[in-house]
């Protein structure tokens, strides 16, 4: 993983991938498949919340 200039790690593939999976459960929402899209969008801030305590070192 790349270094920032603060020192702490940027976790750039974390924040595609939590992106996309948040993206895609908007869509399946948005395509009637609200059960599915939910699932989707919870895993996706899951990611992001987990990536947020990795940060500050929780």
């Amino acid at each position: 993983m790349k270094k920032n200039k603060a020192g702490q790690s940027s976790f750039v593939l974390i924040d595609i991938i939590a992106g996309l999976v948040v993206i895609a459960g908007g869509v399946l929402i948005a395509l009637s498949y609200a059960n599915l899209g939910v699932v989707f969008t919870s895993v996706g801030l899951l990611i992001e919340a987990i990536k947020f305590l990795a940060r500050s070192g929780l």
